[in-house]
């Protein structure tokens, strides 16, 4: 739930956190609206290691599509959603074969893919439209990243 924005969006991440404890999501709310400051994220060398080598194996596998003579738009971090949201839609409309680090809203609702593969099924875009694919480190995926994507 960014703070920044000018209304409430939600996020796949805050829809599991909202699963698992409804308070949490009121206090998120409560958070939002300026009422009680946000809690500070504490250090963690180990989530920031496990972040780091998700990040390496993403760009690992960019590589091994790119190396596949698939043709790719990676999308910068252009700070707010809306600029990240447009460049998404317009590599879409450009028919890329694959996308990385989309961003992709239906308001309220917004999300950052991993990677946004084409796949030969007519759609407005033409003859072609995009599935989301994401990658993990983890040898099974669990129940909240298959909800997220």
């Amino acid at each position: 739930m960014p703070s920044d924005a000018p209304r409430v969006l939600y996020s796949a991440k805050d829809l599991v956190n909202f699963f698992g404890c409804k308070h949490a999501t009121a206090l998120d709310l409560v958070v939002r609206a300026g009422a009680m400051p946000a809690p500070e994220e504490p250090k963690d060398e180990y989530r920031d290691l496990l972040r780091a080598k998700g990040i390496a194996h993403e760009k690992r596998y960019l590589e091994t599509l790119r190396a596949q003579g698939k043709t790719t738009r990676e999308i910068p971090d252009l700070g707010s959603l809306e600029p990240r949201a447009e460049a998404t839609r317009q590599a879409m409309r450009d028919g890329v074969d694959v996308i990385y680090q989309g961003a992709l809203e239906n308001l309220p609702w917004y999300g950052y893919s991993d990677f946004l593969m084409r796949v030969e099924k007519p759609s407005r875009l033409g003859a072609y439209s995009y599935e989301v694919a994401d990658t993990k480190l983890a040898r099974s995926a669990k129940p909240k990243h298959v909800f997220q994507l």
